[in-house]
């Protein structure tokens, strides 16, 4: 499914017609060890006042300690800043809001019925990258 939907959405949030994608975004950075423009698209999560992208792939990685990147956002370009969380209690405070406001079944998540998940469970499942700069302190709405 993703190699359909990607692509249209990568192509969709850059376009004019990107104003009206909502919370979607597209991440533009740089792989650090192969130095590959990487474009990825994410559903942007307002948590704790500030900007997430919450996703399970491998590129986050290239966020550990901050990197550089640029953020597709209704049609425009943002230069910005991208931090994976590395702090297992942080992460889950993050994914935990995500999952009240949007519900699991928003981040594709599936949480043990019978009792809240742990923050080692959260962190298994999800990360949790902070996009910071300037015109993303508004909620991608």
């Amino acid at each position: 499914m993703r190699y359909v939907v990607n692509p249209v959405v990568r192509t969709l949030v850059g376009t004019p017609a990107g104003r009206w994608s909502g919370p979607l975004l597209v991440l533009e950075l740089t792989g650090r060890r192969t130095g590959r423009r990487l474009r990825v698209p994410v559903v942007g999560h307002v948590c704790q006042g500030r900007l997430y992208a919450i996703t399970d792939g491998a590129w986050a990685a290239n966020l550990a300690g901050g990197a550089a990147l640029t953020v597709v956002r209704r049609g425009r370009r943002l230069r910005a800043r991208g931090e994976l969380l590395t702090d297992p209690a942080a992460t889950a405070a993050v994914v935990r809001e995500a999952v009240a406001t949007d519900g699991a079944r928003g981040l594709g998540l599936v949480l043990p019925p019978d009792r809240p998940a742990t923050d080692e469970e959260l962190c298994a499942l999800r990360r949790a990258v902070l996009l910071s700069g300037p015109g993303l302190d508004r909620p991608p709405a």
